[in-house]
């Protein structure tokens, strides 16, 4: 597979993740549940503990970066952080503490990808892809009133 090829895949996988946002998002505000809320949440933990893994996968492939203790601590926060909303009340300020966690991740992929951790592609899917996903947590939180 060409880098090209590759770059394209990573982009269908990762804007089709965005899918369960949007759709979870229009769901609760239908027919808001206590199922949709908890699916909102577990879904966002499970890709902010992804998020984390790229940072710790950047690390632990180049040697070069292995030293980078700031990089390899901040990559475990978001597993921690996801953790965290899963076991408690499930209410406005979990999604408030994921929509931060989301845009956190984001600025602190960007200041990586200063540093030529990350490339350029990446980043600007990962924009958008946070813009999404924000949007999706602040509907899910609008949809609360």
């Amino acid at each position: 597979m060409g880098n090209y090829d590759r770059q394209w895949f990573v982009k269908c996988l990762g804007y089709s993740g965005a899918i369960p946002f949007i759709v979870l998002a229009l769901i609760y505000h239908l027919q808001p549940g206590s199922w949709v809320l908890l699916a909102f949440i577990a879904y966002s933990a499970a890709i902010l503990s992804f998020l984390g893994g790229v940072n710790w996968g950047v690390v632990v492939n180049n040697p070069k970066q292995a030293g980078d203790t700031k990089i390899l601590i901040f990559s475990i926060m978001p597993s921690i952080i996801a953790w965290v909303a899963l076991i408690v009340p499930r209410n406005s300020s979990v999604l408030l503490t994921l929509l931060m966690a989301f845009i956190l991740q984001y600025f602190f992929d960007r200041s990586i990808k200063r540093k030529h951790y990350l490339p350029t592609w990446y980043i600007e899917m990962r924009a958008k892809l946070t813009f999404i996903v924000s949007s999706s947590i602040l509907f899910m939180l609008f949809s609360r009133f």
